[in-house]
C-alpha cells in the first residue's frame, strides 16, 4: 500500500528498511557515507543482485560514486564538502523520518 501511494518498488522499499535498521542496529545514524550510500541506492538500484552481490555492488559502484563527490567538492578538508554531508545527512534523516511516518500511518489503517 506505501509503495503505491509513493510511487516506490518494494525492492526500494525493502532496501530502505534494511538501511534503516542496519543503521539503529549499528547506532550509525547521522555518518554521511550511510547516508550517501542509502540516496545513491534508491535513486541506482543493483539490477542485478544474483550475479553482483550488494558488497561487490557497493565495491565497485557506489565507493567510486562517493570519492568522487568528495572530489568534486575539492576533499574532504574544506567547508564545501562540510556543507554537502551536512545536506546528505539532514536529507537522509528527513527521507528516514517521512518513511516511518508512512510505515506507522498505514499500520493504522490496517488496524482499524
Amino acid at each position: 500500500m506505501f509503495a503505491k501511494s509513493k510511487c516506490r518498488t518494494f525492492d526500494s522499499i525493502l532496501a530502505l528498511v534494511n538501511l534503516i535498521f542496519s543503521q539503529k542496529y549499528h547506532q550509525s545514524c547521522r555518518n554521511v557515507w550511510n547516508a550517501f550510500q542509502a540516496s545513491f541506492l534508491e535513486e541506482h538500484l543493483n539490477l542485478d543482485p544474483d550475479n553482483n552481490p550488494t558488497s561487490e555492488y557497493t565495491r565497485t559502484t557506489v565507493r567510486p560514486a562517493y570519492k568522487a563527490l568528495i572530489a568534486s567538492h575539492g576533499g574532504e578538508d574544506l567547508p564545501e564538502w562540510t556543507s554537502c554531508t551536512h545536506n546528505l545527512v539532514f536529507q537522509h534523516e528527513e527521507k528516514k523520518l517521512e518513511f516511518t511516518e508512512g510505515l506507522t500511518g498505514s499500520t493504522r489503517k490496517v488496524q482499524k
